[in-house]
């Protein structure tokens, strides 16, 4: 669907279109086993080895969210599991959002 097709869907933040597409793959690590995620939650943002940019790329990343291959039930924005190294795997239902940290005066 395109960007912007349901206004009623959006979040107390006025943020839209976070579920539905694509599921998001992340920067955040996993860890080493499939199994069983090295990192936990709560997130704790001071933890800066889930954000390692310079981790292996066998380490595995998580993804967040749902897609069109998912039943209702599953498309939320806090979904969080599991998904294969690397970004070099191609799935329709698999994107990424480009997040850019701005300073406010």
């Amino acid at each position: 669907m395109p960007v912007g097709s349901y206004p009623d869907g959006a979040s107390p933040y006025g943020v839209l279109d976070m579920s539905g597409n694509v599921m998001e793959w992340t920067r955040s690590l996993w860890g080493a086993n499939y199994s069983k995620p090295d990192f936990g939650y709560p997130y704790d943002p001071n933890d800066s080895r889930r954000e390692d940019l310079t981790a292996r790329d066998n380490f595995f990343r998580v993804a967040r969210g749902a897609s069109w291959s998912h039943d209702g039930q599953l498309s939320r924005a806090a979904r969080r599991f599991v998904f294969s190294p690397g970004p070099d795997y191609l799935f329709d239902f698999l994107g990424f959002r480009v997040v850019v940290s701005c300073s406010r005066s």
